[in-house]
């Protein structure tokens, strides 16, 4: 979470500054600046894409931002959409809109709007299983428990910002999505007991940055995407009654592709 904070902070600032007209390229921009990018694993009869997308657009009597990200399966010319997390802000002459949906299998599971200059969070995650599973053995007079579980997992902090006297409009902050798969063992029982945890996360996609439309420009600045296709993270963990505590050992990504800044 403080990551997060640190991300809309410092997209808060780089969106002042882009206010100020101090950001050059940004100056004198109106109409519409927008990227796509894909990432193809297979082909379009048996395959999985993974889409990322941002849109900033100034149509005079309209100031709109867009991002989104999104897996669409193609199996024997039958096509399913994994996920979609997408985020929207819009200003008009007379009033201001911001809306978000975050979307498995076509299913919406979180969905909302905001108003003028407000915050909006959340962290999703769907497992296979409610509970994970766990099944404990004895080695030795000694207590093993291993557990695990997959999913999906979707998380925002997205600040939805209306520059009111300018009638503009931007969003700032983070957007994540990625299926997870997750195992541990421990030694010990339940509520007191030390192990180690490996988590698994496949096709991340993260957009993380500031966009922004605004009467005389477009702003262009601090806009990532990364696409990482496996990211393996090893964890050791020890918890004693309500105490629980967890250190990160090992963080290894595989086949990242970063744009940044995406729209450029």
């Amino acid at each position: 979470m403080n990551l997060f904070r640190q991300t809309s902070l410092t997209s808060l600032f780089v969106g002042a500054v882009t206010l100020l007209g101090l950001a050059p390229e940004a100056a004198a921009q109106v109409g519409e600046i927008g990227r796509t990018d894909v990432y193809q694993l297979g082909n379009s009869t048996l395959g999985l894409d993974f889409v990322g997308w941002a849109r900033t657009k100034n149509t005079g009597g309209q100031r709109r931002v867009d991002t989104a990200a999104w897996a669409p399966l193609h199996f024997l010319g039958m096509n399913a959409e994994m996920h979609r997390l997408a985020v929207t802000a819009v200003r008009t002459d007379t009033g201001y809109s911001g809306s978000y949906t975050y979307r498995r299998l076509g299913i919406t599971f979180r969905s909302g709007t905001a108003a003028a200059n407000q915050n909006r969070v959340f962290t999703h995650t769907l497992n296979l299983f409610a509970q994970d599973p766990s099944q404990t053995f004895w080695v030795a007079f000694v207590p093993v428990t291993v557990s695990g579980n997959i999913g999906f997992t979707g998380r925002m902090n997205m600040d939805f910002i209306d520059f009111a006297n300018t009638q503009s409009c931007a969003l700032s902050g983070l957007t994540e999505t990625y299926a997870h798969a997750w195992a541990s063992a421990a030694i010990g029982v339940s509520g007191f007991q030390a192990g180690v945890r490996v988590d698994l996360q496949l096709g991340r996609q993260k957009f993380d940055g500031y966009l922004g439309a605004f009467r005389s420009s477009l702003s262009t600045q601090f806009l990532n995407y990364e696409f990482t296709p496996i990211r393996l993270l090893l964890k050791v963990f020890a918890e004693a009654f309500w105490i629980y505590g967890e250190i990160t050992v090992v963080d290894q990504s595989w086949g990242s592709r970063l744009q940044a800044p995406f729209l450029r």
